[in-house]
């Protein structure tokens, strides 16, 4: 038996699998190697800086994302079609 459903879209198993393979929190700048350069460290901070990407926690001299917050924010920008 298939464990796969084949009524889901495949754009929302692109979506499940990216947000499964992260890190439970990463540096933002790692980004670019966890997604395969899908999105980048300097793309993040720009949006960031204008309030429009993931909540990001600064520790130290990092920006650390954590991966259910990354998942709101992508989902959201995944249903608005940007």
């Amino acid at each position: 038996m298939s464990m796969q459903n084949d009524n889901i879209p495949k754009s929302l198993d692109f979506y499940d699998k990216l947000v499964a393979s992260l890190p439970i929190f990463f540096a933002r700048n790692a980004i670019d190697e966890l997604t395969g350069k899908v999105f980048t460290g300097r793309y993040l901070s720009d949006l960031m800086s204008r309030k429009e990407g993931p909540i990001g926690t600064r520790i130290g001299n990092k920006v650390v994302i954590f991966r259910d917050d990354f998942a709101v924010w992508l989902k959201s920008r995944y249903n608005s079609g940007i």
